[in-house]
């Protein structure tokens, strides 16, 4: 367990016990409007995804629910089919509290929420107890980084015969070149796209670029792990971090 997250077994979710949390990222929510128009059909994809959600919180108990960004589609205001969609997903979404790591799709999301009666908080940075939350396209805050866990989303990694795959990442050098200031041993962990409609990249020559901690070497790609959301690990090395999967049966 890498200090008390664990991966949901089969899904791209994670839980964390001590807060009652259930942690996913990148909705994309209105992509289905998009494929649609070329001939791909995933009929009320985005309500499918809030009835999963809400049984893997409840399978593990969580009351709490972060969204890691990218909740829409659509990186400017979305239109009235998508809005609807939108609507229809957090309608149905079953936690005591939802918050949101605001990704570079989310402009105007917050505003949109709020004026229709959802009092969601979208944020840059969430942080609860050890971990901070963000989408992860833009660089950590020297306030963010004196937490123990960075836990970010946005990259959609994949792998060309497992399908989507978590990252986890120990610091690099450039932690104590960009913050005077910061945990002494930081963890990263990237967390594979929620939506069905997305599988990722398998581009790992672009990896190491995608990701602003990764870029700026805040944190060491090169000796990153790479795990499917079963319980396999796709690594060339001896790992030092073992996840632990809980089973949402």
């Amino acid at each position: 367990m890498i200090n008390g997250l664990r991966l949901i077994e089969g899904f791209p979710a994670a839980h964390i016990p001590k807060e009652s949390m259930l942690v996913v990222g990148d909705m994309h929510i209105g992509l289905e409007l998009k494929l649609h128009s070329y001939g791909i059909h995933f009929y009320d994809a985005s309500s499918k995804d809030a009835e999963i959600i809400n049984k893997l919180g409840k399978s593990v108990k969580a009351k709490s629910l972060v969204i890691l960004g990218d909740v829409k589609e659509s990186i400017g205001n979305p239109g009235t089919n998508e809005r609807n969609l939108l609507f229809r997903f957090f309608s149905k979404l079953d936690f005591n509290e939802v918050m949101i790591a605001k990704g570079n799709h989310d402009a105007g999301l917050k505003e949109l929420l709020h004026a229709n009666n959802y009092k969601i908080p979208v944020e840059k940075e969430i942080a609860v107890g050890k971990f901070v939350f963000m989408h992860g396209h833009i660089t950590p805050s020297i306030n963010a980084m004196q937490h123990e866990n960075l836990v970010v989303a946005h990259a959609h990694y994949a792998h060309d015969v497992y399908g989507k795959v978590w990252v986890y990442a120990k610091k690099g050098k450039g932690l104590d070149e960009l913050y005077k200031k910061h945990a002494k041993n930081p963890n990263l962990l990237v967390v594979p796209a929620f939506s069905n409609m997305i599988i990722g990249s398998s581009r790992t020559n672009l990896w190491q670029n995608f990701l602003p901690v990764f870029r700026k070497s805040i944190f060491e790609f090169s000796s990153a792990k790479f795990y499917n959301l079963n319980d396999g690990r796709i690594a060339r090395k001896k790992i030092e971090f073992e996840p632990t999967y809980v089973s949402a049966d």
